[in-house]
C-alpha cells in the first residue's frame, strides 16, 4: 500500500513540481569528476526531496501520528539504511573529496544521509565529519547541526549553537538550547567558516535548517 502510494505521490509530483580514520582528501588539479558516482549522488539528492515532499504532502492531510506517516516513516528509515551503506562504502573505498571528484551534490547528501543516521554512526564518523567541513569539503552548517545534536543528546549542551527553542508567553521567539562556553562560541564557528552568533541569532529562521537536514 505504502509503495503505491509512494509511487502514485511521486508522479504527482513529478508531473506538478516539487514546493575508523577515514580519509578526507583536498581535491588538486589532477582529480576529475567520478561520473557514475556524481550521478548517484544527484540521484539520492532528488530522492531525499522527493521523499520530504511526499511526508510534508501526507502529514497536512493525515496529520503527523497517523497510521500513513509512521509507514512512511518507516519505509524511508529502511531506504536511509541503505543509502548510508553506499556512502560509507564510497568514504572508506575512495576517502572522501567532495565536489570536485564526486558532483556538486554529494557534499549535502553527504551531510543528509549523517543526519538521518543513528547516533552510534554519527559518533564513529564524526572526526571524519570535521575534518571535511573545516578542509570546506562539506557545508560546515551541515556539520555544526550534527554536532550539537550528539551533545545536546549526551550532554544537554551543544556547541555551535545551531539548535533552537520558542520561547513561552505571548511573545514567541526563537532562543539557543543551553551553550556550552558560550565565550568562545564565536572562535568554534570562526574555524568552520561561519559567521558571528549574533549575525546568527538575527537572520535565524527554522527554514535555514531545511537544506541541511531535509527531515522527516
Amino acid at each position: 500500500m505504502i509503495k503505491a502510494l509512494r509511487f502514485i505521490l511521486l508522479t504527482l509530483y513529478l508531473l506538478l513540481g516539487s514546493g575508523r580514520s577515514y580519509a578526507v582528501s583536498l581535491p588538486t588539479l589532477a582529480d576529475s569528476l567520478n561520473v557514475p558516482v556524481a550521478a548517484e549522488m544527484s540521484e539520492m539528492l532528488q530522492t531525499y526531496r522527493i521523499n520530504k515532499n511526499i511526508y510534508d504532502l501526507l502529514v497536512s492531510r493525515y496529520g503527523k501520528r497517523s497510521a500513513v506517516v509512521t509507514a512512511l516513516q518507516k519505509q524511508f528509515a529502511a531506504d536511509d539504511s541503505v543509502t548510508l551503506i553506499k556512502i560509507l562504502s564510497i568514504v572508506n573505498t575512495w576517502g572522501w573529496k567532495g565536489a570536485a571528484h564526486y558532483g556538486e551534490a554529494a557534499p549535502w547528501v553527504l551531510i543528509i544521509t549523517f543526519m538521518h543516521a543513528d547516533i552510534t554512526v554519527q559518533k564513529k564518523y564524526f572526526a571524519f565529519l570535521e575534518r571535511a567541513a573545516k578542509q570546506g569539503l562539506l557545508p560546515p552548517y551541515g556539520f555544526a547541526i550534527i554536532a550539537d545534536r550528539i551533545a545536546l543528546q549526551e550532554t544537554g549542551y551543544q556547541i555551535y549553537g545551531t539548535q533552537m527553542r520558542l520561547t513561552r508567553g505571548l511573545v514567541k521567539q526563537y532562543e539557543p538550547l543551553p551553550i556550552i562556553n558560550p565565550d568562545e562560541l564565536n572562535n568554534r564557528l570562526g574555524t568552520l567558516g561561519l559567521t558571528s552568533y549574533d549575525h546568527y541569532l538575527l537572520h535565524y529562521t527554522p527554514a535555514m535548517l531545511e537544506p541541511y537536514c531535509l527531515c522527516y
